[in-house]
């Protein structure tokens, strides 16, 4: 939810210049702390509660290894062929704005994206787009999926590794080395679900640490991160989120309540459908303003009718794309996966 308001926020953020001034945004804008407004810093939160959520499967067995991981593949390429044929039916009938919009107010990032046509067969074929080539033109907040997906399978070996040998402590600095190459030669995505999964496996030793211990290990983590805005600085700080926040009573009835549980049930929906919606309808509203009026009327009614309607699709989405979702993938990993082992397999795994 977060992260699909800080999208629309680029409305604002991003032109150049601003005709308009909002004192409150422009202060934050133009601190150090800018990043606070920047969706892609609070997708670091997503990629830590992955690792972390992921880590704690009980693998023991090189079959429950390989369903674990082709259900994790399924998992995201279904939802995301229904999510990008939704995207098609938004693109025939309101297509994407974005050059128009451009053509209107000079914000050349909004303007950067959907500037290719694109067929019935582009979003067919988005889930091999997204999960194999990398490439998430039918939608653009997928760039992540693929890179999630490898640490995915990557957390599984290292559970199935931990749960065969009891090697926990070996794994903290193994793991946490592989994250930090990974961040440099690879992909930041998987070395901040490596840091996830760490702490997942560790968190017991690490909330009871001694506080001279805790605070020794933060200070000498935080020193690369005073320079600004680095790696370590996201995964410490949304790190001590997942592992502290928690602990605090009023914070945890808030997370725990209703309305909160329903947007983490619709929040798959609500990832891959609030930038399509918002460059077809809401960019759609946008332009029926006449060019006179005030930015503040367009830019707050589009942003308003894509909160509403994404929210709407988001909903149907979860009780209808993902619930099938859900069943197929319960019956290709239990009729067609498992028979493919059979008795005595791997029995040195047992």
């Amino acid at each position: 939810m977060l992260i699909m308001l800080l999208h629309y926020l680029n409305l604002y953020q991003e032109l150049k210049p601003r005709p308009h001034s909002f004192p409150p945004l422009d202060i934050i804008i133009a601190s150090r702390y800018s990043f606070l407004l920047r969706a892609s810093f609070w997708l670091y939160l997503f990629f830590v509660i992955s690792g972390y959520l992921l880590a704690r499967s009980d693998i023991r067995s090189i079959k429950e290894l390989f369903v674990k991981s082709v259900s994790r593949f399924l998992r995201l390429a279904l939802p995301i062929l229904f999510a990008s044929l939704i995207i098609g039916v938004l693109y025939s009938i309101w297509g994407f704005k974005t050059e128009a919009i451009q053509e209107r107010i000079n914000n050349p990032w909004l303007g950067s994206f959907y500037k290719q046509e694109f067929s019935f067969l582009d979003f067919l074929k988005a889930p091999v787009d997204v999960l194999i080539r990398g490439n998430s033109g039918v939608n653009q907040p997928y760039w992540v999926l693929r890179d999630m997906m490898f640490a995915s399978v990557f957390i599984y070996v290292l559970s199935y590794i931990k749960n065969k040998t009891e090697t926990v402590p070996v794994l903290f600095p193994v793991v946490t080395l592989i994250a930090l190459f990974a961040s440099q030669h690879c992909s930041e995505t998987i070395a901040v679900c490596l840091f996830g999964a760490v702490i997942s496996w560790n968190e017991e030793r690490i909330r009871h640490a001694p506080p001279v211990v805790s605070i020794t290990a933060g200070t000498l983590l935080m020193l690369p991160a005073a320079a600004g805005y680095t790696l370590m600085f996201k995964v410490l700080f949304f790190s001590a989120l997942v592992l502290y926040m928690p602990l605090l009573p009023r914070v945890n009835a808030v997370f725990s309540s209703k309305p909160m549980q329903y947007l983490g049930d619709i929040s798959f929906g609500i990832y891959s459908c609030h930038w399509p919606v918002f460059c077809s309808i809401g960019l759609s509203v946008f332009l029926r303003f006449p060019v006179t009026a005030p930015l503040i009327l367009p830019a707050a009614a589009c942003c308003l009718f894509s909160v509403l309607i994404t929210l709407v699709l988001a909903y149907l989405f979860h009780i209808s794309f993902e619930r099938l979702s859900g069943t197929v993938i319960k019956a290709l990993t239990g009729r067609m996966l498992r028979p493919l082992f059979r008795k005595g397999d791997f029995s040195h795994d047992r």
